[in-house]
């Protein structure tokens, strides 16, 4: 086959928080093209020989979850001690700040906190080979993707 075919067998798109995946499934390869949150792009091929058609899944929770939750308690420690009556009126106006930050870590907290499955390609030797998200808009679309990228692997 040629290294770059004009349209892919399937398609799947993957939605976190702080990235976005695409991935093209062609007759010998897998591309992925990721776009980070803060625009930093990155594009990588894996080749359908070095994967097998085995796969461990996991349930994982987004790290910004636990990330929000300690920042979170430590704006809201931060905003109540310099809320309190007796300080400087700019010390309990700074205190809005910590309130500010205790929102948006809310905020994130909530986009974050529910387990998302992956499921983990391996290669031969049973080490992993690609990791797929059960997240985004295609989500619908998982199962139907993974089942075209096993069918491949084992042409391949």
């Amino acid at each position: 086959m040629a290294l770059h075919d004009a349209s892919p067998l399937a398609s799947y798109t993957e939605r976190l928080l702080q990235v976005r995946r695409d991935f093209a499934l062609y007759h010998d390869r897998v591309e992925v093209r990721a776009s980070w949150l803060l625009g930093r792009t990155h594009c990588t091929t894996v080749l359908l020989g070095q994967l097998s058609p085995r796969t461990t899944e996991a349930l994982i929770r987004n790290r910004w979850a636990k990330h929000s939750i300690l920042i979170g308690s430590l704006a809201v420690a931060t905003a109540v001690v310099l809320g309190r009556p007796g300080q400087e009126p700019w010390v309990q106006r700074a205190s809005v700040l910590g309130w500010l930050v205790a929102g948006f870590c809310g905020v994130v907290l909530a986009l974050t906190a529910r387990k998302v499955r992956f499921v983990r390609v391996l290669r031969p030797d049973g080490k992993p080979g690609l990791d797929i998200a059960q997240a985004g808009p295609d989500a619908a679309r998982f199962e139907e993707f993974l089942a075209a990228l096993k069918r491949q692997v084992r042409q391949a």
